[in-house]
């Protein structure tokens, strides 16, 4: 009886974020880079890690800016307009344990004929010196993907899920590196993990990028730059060089 309660509970607690306000993430003694992207100082996002990681609008072929919700978060429109930042030393991780951790709903239906969308990265798919990205994709299946470089070689861990994602619904993924293994979580599930043996290089030349492919190159038919990007609403972002502790 008592583990029914409990489960009940859980449900309801998961539909209650999902639906209402999503869940609250804060800097720890850990953290590298935290950004609450419903907070706006003049022109950046801040870095509430205190190491000064703020993230600078920039708009690619006069593209509307996101646009920054108080309590809500930072709205894109996937048209080119983006968050990005140089990174302070703070978040130059080139091995070790990491933990990144995103808040976000979309603002509409990803269904089959959304082939990717980009959350946050800084390199492309092909290159294999180091960077990353982490992007939701349907082709081949529902699944989150996390892009790296490792031995030379580019690399790709993927995490399938089992439902599509739905829209104005939030979402709390996290992606962990502990030892030898990576680890995707979607709303304190876990989706997938993989063994990896090496280092994992974060650093890119490139800026880190919010809300779009991290170098977008190719064209519609229309001629308009194809960015893979994010439609919907970022609340929170954090980088952290340790391993998350439930």
């Amino acid at each position: 009886m008592k583990k029914t309660i409990f489960t009940s509970l859980a449900i309801l607690s998961c539909a209650i974020f999902a639906y209402g306000a999503p869940i609250e993430l804060e800097p720890d003694d850990n953290t590298v880079a935290f950004w609450d992207l419903s907070v706006q100082q003049k022109n950046v996002i801040p870095d509430q890690s205190g190491f000064g990681n703020n993230l600078n609008f920039r708009s690619l072929e006069k593209a509307p800016l996101p646009v920054i919700k108080k309590d809500e978060g930072a709205i894109f429109d996937a048209q080119g307009g983006i968050l990005e930042v140089k990174p302070k030393e703070s978040l130059r991780i080139k091995k070790g344990d990491f933990t990144m951790e995103i808040v976000f709903k979309c603002g509409e239906k990803v269904n089959q004929k959304t082939a990717f969308f980009f959350l946050l990265g800084n390199k492309s798919h092909s290159e294999k010196n180091s960077g990353f990205y982490l992007n939701y994709g349907t082709w081949q299946g529902k699944k989150f993907s996390f892009g790296y470089t490792m031995n030379g070689k580019a690399q790709t861990f993927s995490a399938p899920v089992k439902q599509a994602l739905v829209n104005n619904q939030w979402y709390h993924l996290v992606l962990t590196r502990k030892g030898d293994k990576l680890s995707m979580s979607l709303d304190g599930v876990v989706l997938a993990e993989k063994e990896v043996k090496g280092d994992i290089n974060l650093v890119q030349n490139r800026n880190l990028r919010v809300g779009i492919y991290p170098a977008p190159w190719q064209r519609t038919k229309d001629k308009k730059l194809k960015t893979d990007g994010f439609v919907g609403t970022i609340r929170y972002i954090k980088i952290s060089d340790k391993v998350k502790v439930k």
